[in-house]
């Protein structure tokens, strides 16, 4: 299997339910297509750990950044000449985000939302019966991830760290 994308292993499961029904009316057993269905659930497992893997990687770099301690200098001015500074004062507080970081975030925790769906989907379909299905850890990490992008999202940047 090579799919790397979530849709076509997803067109490939309705195919597989009917040979199952086929293969258990003409052999009575339905060995070949479980042994199948096995192959595109670990299949499914690797696409889905590598992506969140990848998600996970990029939302740490841009947690990172955003935690950066930077220091601003403020200019004093005096009150009667504002062109002449009369100290300064050194905040230091969290870099946060740039536009470009926020809508980064954004767009993978569309994506978290979409992942977690389709994890749903293909536990549903793929493994009904199962005892402790094989995708369902997936779903805590994704959660895990949605709930990084959230805080990071929601912090609060602004906050001093201190006078010098």
């Amino acid at each position: 299997m090579k799919a790397t994308a979530l849709q076509p292993i997803a067109n490939a499961i309705q195919p597989l339910s009917d040979t199952q029904f086929l293969e258990r009316a003409a052999t009575g057993d339905d060995v070949q297509v479980r042994q199948a269905r096995q192959e595109l659930i670990d299949h499914l497992q690797n696409v889905i750990s590598e992506s969140l893997q990848r998600m996970r990687a990029e939302v740490e770099l841009i947690r990172a950044r955003a935690n950066e301690i930077v220091e601003l200098t403020i200019n004093n001015p005096d009150p009667r000449n504002p062109a002449i500074i009369l100290s300064q004062t050194v905040i230091t507080r969290r870099r946060g985000l740039d536009n470009n970081q926020t809508n980064d975030l954004k767009t993978t925790q569309q994506t978290c939302a979409k992942i977690d769906g389709a994890i749903r989907d293909f536990s549903k379909r793929l493994e009904p019966d199962a005892k402790s299905p094989k995708l369902q850890p997936l779903l805590k990490t994704n959660e895990d991830i949605a709930r990084r992008i959230r805080d990071t999202l929601t912090d609060d940047y602004n906050e001093t760290h201190g006078l010098k």
